[in-house]
């Protein structure tokens, strides 16, 4: 029985799922649920991911920035709620990722995920057409 399963109703035996099959139907079926979700709330999630992380990377290095860091946890909320508005207002929201990474980098040195959040506020897929 290792080369497929036995179904008891028919007595016919078929192959089993395989393993990568399981996971692509896995991916797919997450994937439709994430296209279900409005893009806002997406954007918020990247956003509040992303803040989270930078954040986890400041308080690693807190006793280097001294007196920068509540500077830098500031420069770290501009940069990633500017990806909340990634897809209304991508220019408005790629100019205050940029100018947030710029003062950051200036003047209390570049975080280590900061460009990781510019990126992920230029690439994106374009939103749905609205229903109706």
């Amino acid at each position: 029985m290792a080369d497929g399963a036995v179904d008891a109703s028919a007595g016919v035996r078929r192959p089993r799922e395989s393993l990568a099959a399981r996971a692509g139907a896995a991916v797919a079926a997450a994937g439709a649920r994430l296209r279900g979700l409005p893009p806002l709330a997406v954007d918020l999630a990247i956003a509040i991911a992303m803040f989270v992380a930078m954040v986890i990377a400041r308080v690693a290095v807190a006793d280097e920035l001294g007196d920068r860091f509540l500077a830098a946890l500031l420069l770290n909320v501009v940069v990633a709620g500017s990806l909340v508005w990634r897809r209304r207002y991508p220019l408005g929201s790629f100019l205050v990722n940029t100018a947030g990474l710029i003062v950051e980098a200036v003047f209390v040195g570049p975080g280590p995920l900061t460009p990781y959040a510019k990126k992920a506020g230029r690439k994106h897929p374009p939103a749905p057409p609205p229903p109706g």
